[in-house]
């Protein structure tokens, strides 16, 4: 490019000079450098730094002068060490708040849901809240894992209890205390969420509202550091489906005689106990909604127990309105058809728990519910359908579970009925009847007998 004598070309230059000028990109700066060399008239060359303000164009402003533009990388010198040390110093420092705020977080929303849970089982409990709450440490929770619902699994555990040790005699004096271990059930949940937390809590009231009852599930403690566990008494036995089908393969295993007899006054026995755990919910307005033999447990003095209280609702009456998962083989009719459950809808419940003991626990409708439809299920029901008498259950027995499945609430029996007639039936000598097991090809027969 050549500058010539006139302001228009001079004006150009200045302009194109000053376009070379690129901005910093991070640490490093790209600066055009131009020089401008012109023989003089003494034959010497002149070099000028184009990008500085240095030069006076006017000195050659009658020369003929070429540019020639090139582009330098500047680095610079690298960081001293405790700019580099200092930056380091922050990020350490940054990360070391996140996770103290974090945790922070954590520990301040763990504090306030256990207060929060505190709380509503106090209101719950009310004045046995301090009799049955305890701390983490006292209990011990073994990996054995006894069962599993909906919402929570069951570990067996050892309750560590200090218990006073006080002087024989006429002065009954507090002389000091011992330990003592007890065997509990120790339920959890599967999936810690606030609603599982109150499905939890909700069992929970349900047991405070049935009270002590000789077969109802009986609350141990409740522990509501960190996480909400409830603490029930432990059967040795299990729960009855398991007790039922345990028997029935030791009787009918091939190391035994080919014919066993079994006494079916057991089975009355049982239908009493449940019966009478029933009745004592009814009368405190309670809806079971769960009953069937899975959920019923049995101790190591053939004692049985109505657990697993997490459906049950206040009564008289309930109605599902949410989609939840139910037990429709041990649904009443109106509570598969609208969703309506009461006392009589355990009532049929209890009717199906009867059948499944005289089954040894056989699934119901096992040849009705193909791939659980549900809909060929109420269709076979009120076409006025029912399960099949047992080959062990005598008539009066069947007659009863016949009673609880009546398709109309007002004729179908009740709790206090029911109870009275297994009362009835317990000391009536129709009992007195033994079941005969053929081991070979396990056909079961009715053989009338009397006691001596």
């Amino acid at each position: 490019m050549n500058l010539l004598d006139d302001s228009d070309d001079y004006d150009q230059f200045r302009r194109f000079i000053h376009t070379q000028s690129m901005p910093a990109i991070g640490s490093i700066r790209l600066r055009p450098w131009c020089t401008l060399e012109h023989d003089d008239f003494d034959g010497s060359t002149h070099l000028v730094n184009a990008t500085t303000n240095d030069y006076n164009f006017s000195d050659f402003s009658y020369l003929s002068l070429t540019l020639r533009c090139r582009c330098i990388t500047v680095v610079p010198e690298p960081w001293p060490w405790f700019v580099v040390a200092s930056l380091l110093a922050a990020s350490v420092l940054g990360a070391a708040v996140a996770v103290w705020w974090i945790r922070r977080n954590k520990y301040r929303n763990r504090i306030y849901n256990n207060r929060l849970m505190t709380k509503v089982i106090r209101k719950t409990l009310g004045s046995q809240y301090d009799q049955y709450r305890i701390h983490e440490c006292e209990l011990k929770i073994e990996p054995t894992i006894l069962g599993q619902g909906y919402y929570g699994l069951v570990f067996k555990g050892v309750l560590l209890l200090d218990r006073s040790v006080r002087s024989e005699g006429e002065n009954d004096v507090e002389v000091g205390t011992h330990s003592s271990a007890i065997d509990v059930a120790v339920k959890r949940l599967l999936l810690r969420s606030k609603t599982s937390e109150k499905q939890l809590l909700d069992e929970i009231k349900m047991l405070a509202k049935a009270a002590a009852h000789p077969n109802i599930i009986a609350i141990m403690k409740i522990i509501t550091d960190g996480e909400l566990r409830l603490v029930i008494e432990y059967c040795h036995h299990g729960s009855l489906d398991k007790y039922l089908r345990d028997k029935w393969t030791t009787m009918t295993s091939a190391d035994k005689p080919a014919d066993l007899k079994w006494e079916t006054r057991e089975f009355v026995n049982f239908a009493c106990q449940i019966c009478s755990g029933m009745q004592h919910l009814a009368s405190r307005n309670i809806i079971h909604r769960d009953l069937a033999a899975r959920n019923i447990l049995i101790n190591d003095m053939k004692i049985l127990k109505i657990a697993d209280f997490g459906m049950a609702k206040d009564g008289p009456q309930y109605k599902e309105t949410k989609q939840v998962r139910l037990p429709v083989e041990w649904m009443a009719l109106e509570s598969l058809l609208s969703g309506d459950f009461s006392m009589a809808s355990d009532v049929w419940s209890f009717g199906v728990v009867l059948w499944e003991i005289y089954t040894w626990c056989e699934m119901p409708y096992k040849e009705v519910m193909e791939k659980t439809d549900v809909v060929k299920l109420i269709s076979y029901l009120q076409n006025g359908n029912r399960l099949q008498q047992p080959p062990p259950c005598p008539d009066h027995l069947y007659d009863l579970m016949l009673q609880c499945w009546e398709a109309d609430i007002l004729k179908r029996t009740s709790f206090d009925l029911l109870a009275e007639q297994l009362r009835h039936l317990a000391s009536s000598e129709a009992l007195y009847r033994y079941v005969v097991f053929d081991a070979d090809d396990f056909q079961i027969a009715m053989s009338q007998s009397e006691i001596c």
